[in-house]
């Protein structure tokens, strides 16, 4: 704060002279304090939200993953795999989720009532169950049910504590690559045709998880 000393001067000009002479001196002496420079400091953040970005490969030009089951084999199974690459610059990472684009899990087609109905938990190959279909990211050995658009976090956020990823990735990264097989075991019975659903894959930044579930907006 800056004193302003001819101001002061001649508002106690009107008081006796003692009163003026100890003003004065005071007054010859404040202006090496009132020099000194009023500085602040203010501490600068830049916010870098986080980015995703995914893509898919395997797929053919109409994006279906066909799955082939031969059931002259005996096998009455059917694989196909599709990649699903993800990029962010979290750097927590992602997690990645697997669902249907609807609430209904089956693999259906038109006219036809029997359906290949989603896994009803984790199932070994060794124990698929018939008639039933989910996706591995184990290169098969283990399956698991692709669920309804319900468990899809992007699509309806109150799940993201509860609902189960495919995978969690935990730092940044480019382009990181997941082997997703899809398969499907029938009975000798269902009638011939495409059966088919669509699966949804999602990937979320883990920093915006954590947020969701911590309640922040």
């Amino acid at each position: 704060m800056r004193l302003d000393r001819g101001k002061f001067l001649w508002v106690f000009s009107f008081f006796s002279a003692a009163l003026l002479s100890v003003f004065v001196g005071y007054s010859v002496l404040a202006p090496a304090e009132s020099a000194n420079a009023d500085t602040a400091t203010a501490v600068l953040t830049a916010n870098v939200h986080p980015i995703i970005s995914l893509s898919t490969e395997g797929t053919d030009e109409d994006g279906a993953l066909p799955i082939e089951i031969d059931r002259a084999s005996g096998a009455n199974m059917g694989t196909g795999k599709v990649t699903v690459k993800v990029s962010t610059n979290d750097p927590d990472g992602y997690s990645l989720y697997i669902t249907t684009d609807k609430a209904d899990t089956t693999l259906s087609q038109d006219g036809i009532t029997d359906r290949i109905k989603a896994l009803e938990g984790e199932t070994k190959k060794a124990n698929f169950p018939e008639n039933s279909w989910g996706y591995s990211v184990d290169g098969g050995a283990n399956y698991k049910p692709v669920q309804a658009d319900a468990y899809n976090p992007d699509v309806n956020p109150d799940v993201i504590e509860t609902a189960e990823p495919a995978k969690t990735y935990g730092s940044a990264t480019t382009n990181n690559e997941t082997e997703v097989t899809i398969g499907a075991k029938v009975k000798s019975v269902l009638p011939s045709g495409v059966y088919s659903n669509t699966v949804v894959f999602t990937a979320i930044p883990n920093t915006d998880i954590a947020w969701a579930i911590a309640g922040i907006d």
